[in-house]
């Protein structure tokens, strides 16, 4: 496909299946995936997204028109970027593709996002929020719900940094099999991240949502991420219980009489809401 080229949908979920971490990106070196462009110690403009990090690396050049793609709620999207690169995008996400003669940027509006980048000399850059993302080949998720990202690398390497001045502190690596965490202002959390507990964060691209451990509470989070029939739990010591399991994200009920029979309350149906705990509004 032509550089100028319009990003393709290549399928909804159940239409085309992705392989394992990425549409089945072999694993490069962290050489391999961080050649290029250095980031320089130049100032990086605050909230200015992608082309402020282009900026912020001396990256300049003709850009080509802005694409940008939205998820409803429920939905996952499969895309196809005009240099060859795919990205997933999960439920309830919006990004904005802009590529030049000298990078390719992302901006990541909100919800989360599985790249696989194709390997090119010009860099790709994603930006979520305040935090930067920088490699050319590399296989990632990012999961930008304010006021926390998350990014995930499963094969080769990124280098990521925080909006400000850059030469303050160095870009942080995280390589494949790696996790990082940050909050706005916060130093970043960067930590090792097995293989199957990186399949279970990803199950959201065959529309499963895996829980090992998280509260009720977080687990409906997740589930009302995807519907609009809204999980509560009235509780908030029930809340707090951990849930185990493996569901449809588009099936909150069956989740919610699973939890409701294994931690012994009440549940309540309506067609706007499903409740688990005693209802305190009556």
């Amino acid at each position: 496909m032509s550089r100028d080229g319009a990003t393709r949908e290549i399928g909804h979920l159940g239409q085309s299946a992705t392989g394992r971490f990425g549409h089945g990106l072999a694993q490069r070196s962290v050489n391999q995936s961080l050649d290029g462009p250095r980031i320089g110690r130049r100032a990086l403009l605050a909230g200015g997204g992608a082309l402020a990090a282009a900026a912020a690396l001396g990256l300049t050049g003709r850009y080509l028109g802005r694409e940008r793609h939205e998820t409803a709620r429920g939905e996952v999207r499969h895309l196809s970027l005009p240099d060859g690169s795919l990205v997933t995008l999960n439920t309830d996400s919006a990004l904005s593709v802009q590529f030049g003669e000298t990078e390719r940027l992302i901006d990541l509006n909100r919800g989360e996002a599985l790249f696989t980048v194709a390997r090119q000399t010009r860099p790709f850059i994603v930006t979520a929020g305040s935090t930067h993302i920088h490699c050319l080949d590399s296989a990632f998720a990012v999961r930008h719900l304010s006021p926390q990202v998350d990014i995930l690398v499963t094969a080769g390497a990124v280098r990521t940094w925080e909006a400000g001045l850059i030469g303050t502190t160095p870009p942080t690596l995280v390589q494949s099999g790696q996790h990082l965490s940050r909050q706005a202002g916060q130093a970043p959390a960067v930590a090792p991240l097995p293989a199957h507990e990186a399949e279970r964060r990803l199950a959201w691209r065959t529309g499963m949502i895996i829980l090992e451990g998280e509260s009720l509470g977080s687990a409906a989070s997740d589930f009302n991420r995807y519907n609009r029939r809204r999980l509560v739990v009235s509780d908030p010591a029930l809340a707090r219980e951990k849930v185990f399991g493996a569901f449809r994200a588009e099936d909150p009920e069956a989740f919610a009489r699973a939890a409701a029979i294994a931690l012994g309350a009440p549940l309540t149906l309506s067609e706007r809401e499903i409740r688990i705990g005693y209802d305190r509004r009556t």
